[in-house]
């Protein structure tokens, strides 16, 4: 069985994936490479997928796998994502920004640059503020147990069930959003990208919103209207907006959220493999699966096209 990897792993971890299968680490690789491969492990071009002739299984090191469909793959060849890897990381991620825009960080930075002693007489706390969180999977469930042990109060809101999942102190479903936007001094979006979660943050949703409210995204950027987003900073309705993702990647340079004041960007860098205990839970994750793989059983997070966004 040959195991192509597109992630690096150490010479022990290259040593336990070789008891399975012939092992090549390459950074990217071409029709050529993938043709006689047994399983993928990493993300690759999702066209380049079809050469695979021999290609069985598929594990991406995203979470999301937006990307691809299921025409991409050779028939009977199964994709799994990443999901439950990157909770931790990002959610840390999130408490930072959270935390940085209720203490006017971006403020601070900018002044010590000039050497100018500016406070601000007002700050808001985690403590006793109420978070309405977009998506209660690995990454909003990580950030709501963050919040509630700073002492916020915690609403989930997810596509179907109500049913309530560990860290949330209430659960909704998404057609209910709009009734609990003006409760949230803090609205956090986790959601995947899919055609369900397609503006769903649009004007309406944005101006019920609290002024003086923050908003942070670290799902996808299709899931805020960006030109609505615009509009209402433009009328200083929130107190702070942090997003890590966009419309579109990069950023355009002359996009007008670089601009103001109280939005803090960051490059798309919440959720990366930065850090050990990141690659550590990937990495036992495939080990993990190609132990299923091996021995006929189901592996993990396998992408069910059909069911699309599920949280």
């Amino acid at each position: 069985m040959k195991i192509i990897s597109l992630y690096n792993f150490d010479e022990t971890k290259q040593n336990q994936i070789r008891s399975y299968g012939t092992y090549e680490y390459y950074k990217s690789i071409n029709e050529a490479q993938i043709e006689d491969c047994d399983i993928l492990i990493g993300n690759t071009k999702p066209e380049l997928l079809k050469y695979g002739k021999n290609l069985k299984w598929v594990q991406l090191y995203s979470a999301g796998n937006d990307n691809y469909t299921e025409d991409d793959l050779p028939q009977d060849a199964v994709l799994t994502n990443a999901s439950g890897t990157f909770g931790r990381t990002i959610s840390e991620h999130l408490v930072l920004y959270t935390l940085a825009l209720m203490r006017n960080m971006k403020h601070y930075a900018l002044t010590q640059e000039e050497h100018k002693w500016e406070p601000i007489h007002k700050t808001q706390l985690i403590y006793g503020s109420t978070f309405v969180i977009l998506g209660t999977g690995d990454l909003g469930a990580h950030y709501a147990s963050a919040i509630k042990a700073l002492g916020g109060y915690t609403i989930g809101v997810r596509k179907r069930s109500r049913d309530l999942v560990e860290g949330f102190d209430e659960m909704f479903t998404i057609d209910e959003l709009d009734t609990l936007l003006p409760r949230a001094d803090v609205v956090v979006m986790a959601l995947p990208k899919h055609t369900s979660t397609n503006a769903v943050m649009g004007l309406k949703q944005l101006e019920l919103m609290k002024k003086g409210s923050y908003l942070l995204n670290v799902g996808r950027g299709n899931a805020i209207d960006q030109d609505a987003l615009i509009r209402v900073l433009e009328k200083n309705h929130f107190g702070g907006v942090h997003l890590d993702v966009y419309e579109e990647e990069p950023l355009d340079a002359k996009s007008k959220l670089w601009d103001f004041d109280n939005v803090v960007l960051t490059p798309h860098v919440s959720g990366t493999f930065a850090n050990k205990e990141t690659r550590r839970l990937f990495e036992e994750l495939v080990l993990d699966n190609l132990e299923r793989f091996s021995s006929g059983e189901e592996l993990r997070n396998i992408v069910d096209f059909k069911i699309g966004y599920r949280q």
